[in-house]
């Protein structure tokens, strides 16, 4: 008797969220008084993982307004837009963080 196996599909634009989403927590910072990021200063989701290790907890809170502020329209405007879609991508995305 011959199985057929399913052929596994990759959403392509889900593999991209999840690049996007991880170079966007790898490197934003907050920004300095004139609204312009600082190249010393910490990088902001570096820190808040650390403080979550620290304290044993589980849950990256993310600020949708840093995105939008990292010029990432884009990727802030797909998720807005298909958030369900994408959840799995975003959450595999923190977890490789």
């Amino acid at each position: 008797m011959n199985v057929v196996q399913p052929e596994i599909i990759t959403d392509l634009q889900g593999e991209t969220v999840v690049k996007s989403f991880l170079e966007f927590l790898d490197t934003f910072v907050l920004p300095d008084e004139e609204g312009r990021p600082s190249e010393d200063r910490v990088r902001y989701y570096h820190q808040q993982a650390e403080h979550i290790k620290h304290n044993e907890q589980t849950t990256l809170h993310i600020d949708f307004r840093h995105l939008a502020q990292a010029e990432r329209y884009e990727l802030s405007d797909t998720i807005v837009s298909e958030f369900y879609r994408f959840e799995p991508y975003l959450r595999r995305a923190v977890q490789n963080f």
